[in-house]
């Protein structure tokens, strides 16, 4: 899904610094008003707005270094903010990204195994 969660208001900026939170799952970048989460969970993308409720508290998380609860933060944040069927199209969406991984992974160790190579 190409849908973005958007929490606050206002122009997000058309560039963003990545932060390297290397502990957290999701990557984080940031510009001067807002975060932008990609990758997230169940691989959403999110525009935080830093002068919203939740952009303040993921700064003080972020300053805290609470890597764990970030994730936890981050997480419940998509939950809170898709609807029940947007839920299930992500759901969705994933089960068939990991199958088709898990197809690719398939046919990358048969032909490792026949000794075919160059495809």
């Amino acid at each position: 899904m190409d849908k973005e969660i958007r929490i606050g208001k206002g122009l997000s900026g058309t560039t963003a610094f990545n932060m390297c939170l290397g502990k957290v799952k999701a990557d984080v970048s940031q510009n001067t008003v807002s975060y932008w989460v990609s990758d997230g969970f169940l691989s959403t993308s999110m525009i935080i707005f830093k002068d919203s409720v939740e952009g303040k508290k993921l700064s003080k998380l972020i300053k805290s270094k609470k890597f764990d609860k970030i994730d936890d933060f981050l997480d419940t944040l998509v939950l809170e903010n898709l609807s029940v069927k947007e839920l299930k199209e992500y759901i969705k969406e994933s089960n068939d990204n990991h199958f088709e991984n898990g197809k690719r992974q398939a046919r990358r160790e048969m032909r490792e195994a026949l000794g075919i190579t160059g495809l």
